[in-house]
């Protein structure tokens, strides 16, 4: 964002990235809708999508890696591993496609990333309230996150104020909220889940001591 040279959709003039008016997929643009070139902040976002598609990819096999000693939330885990796996596809293919060499196979696949993401939130979210391991807050945290990214979803196909400025500041802080959810809540809940798989290994150590002694 800090070596973007400005300009979006409607303000193609401005001097810098604005929060409520570029999309992320301006940061990956080659040039700006000013005419500016971008080819370093374009090459930075394409790392970061490749790193932020490894980094989902992982945090979800270590979910699942969790959660397979639960017979009930295994299947729940690996159904949000596949659609997770699509979703990081779809993120590695979007950072080969900039937005203003191919606007629309690029709109197509960034629509190709983000539809998973809410079955990701559901299906983990079933794992955690079939796996007795888990708080009842680890659900209410996928919950939260389900909510937040089908409502991005919904904004996206529902297209309120389309073609316009106000449609556009929608869609764009849209786009920023669920991202931001995502890096909260994520981290969190993986944060959980690594807590809830130690003490299940403390409890079983506890139970073997005893024994071991008899």
């Amino acid at each position: 964002m800090l070596v973007y040279p400005g300009g979006d959709a409607y303000h193609r003039d401005t001097a810098r990235y604005s929060f409520f008016q570029n999309y992320l997929s301006d940061l990956g643009s080659r040039t700006t809708w000013g005419g500016a070139a971008n080819s370093t902040g374009a090459w930075l976002f394409g790392a970061c999508l490749v790193a932020a598609a490894i980094a989902l990819c992982a945090c979800l096999a270590g979910l699942w890696q969790i959660h397979t000693p639960s017979a009930t939330a295994r299947p729940w885990a690996t159904a949000a591993c596949l659609a997770g796996a699509m979703s990081g596809i779809s993120i590695i293919a979007v950072s080969l496609t900039p937005m203003d060499v191919n606007l629309h196979l690029h709109e197509s696949l960034s629509n190709g990333a983000i539809i998973p993401l809410p079955a990701v939130a559901l299906l983990l979210g079933i794992a955690a309230l079939r796996d007795h391991r888990f708080p009842r807050r680890s659900v209410a945290g996928w919950g939260v996150l389900l909510t937040i990214l089908g409502l991005y979803v919904a904004v996206l196909f529902w297209h309120p104020g389309f073609g316009t400025e106000r449609g556009h500041t929608i869609q764009v802080t849209g786009q920023k909220l669920a991202v931001l959810a995502t890096l909260i809540i994520v981290p969190y809940q993986s944060w959980l889940a690594e807590r809830a798989a130690s003490n299940s290994k403390l409890q079983v150590q506890v139970q073997v001591i005893p024994a071991e002694e008899k």
